[in-house]
């Protein structure tokens, strides 16, 4: 069982906001072109996966995530979004510096 986070709140809205801005550059659904007025929050039901990653979460377990976000709250073919490369991307990310009480999957 992992810490609880609260005490480190400020390690995780940093991982929020640097998590949000990988989201954007990954943009599956392809709302933030030159001059988008999308808001800024568009992928945040993604964030959730910080906490899986600190609950030990492989990056396979992020793709199949990603994958039914992108099917079942989005509507997209996940396919062409490549989830599973994203995950890794995530994956690896997070682990270069991980929020405190991390529980690395094995």
């Amino acid at each position: 069982m992992t810490e609880d986070i609260s005490s480190h709140k400020e390690a995780l809205r940093q991982k929020q906001r640097e998590l949000r801005a990988l989201l954007h550059d990954w943009d599956p659904i392809g709302v933030y072109g030159p001059g988008s007025q999308c808001p800024p929050d568009e992928y945040d039901c993604l964030l959730p996966m910080i906490g899986k990653l600190r609950d030990g979460a492989s990056f396979a377990q992020l793709g199949k995530f990603l994958t039914e976000e992108l099917s079942g709250h989005f509507g997209l073919d996940p396919k062409y979004a490549r989830p599973e490369l994203f995950a890794e991307k995530v994956y690896n990310w997070y682990w270069q510096d991980p929020l405190p009480g991390s529980a690395r999957s094995r």
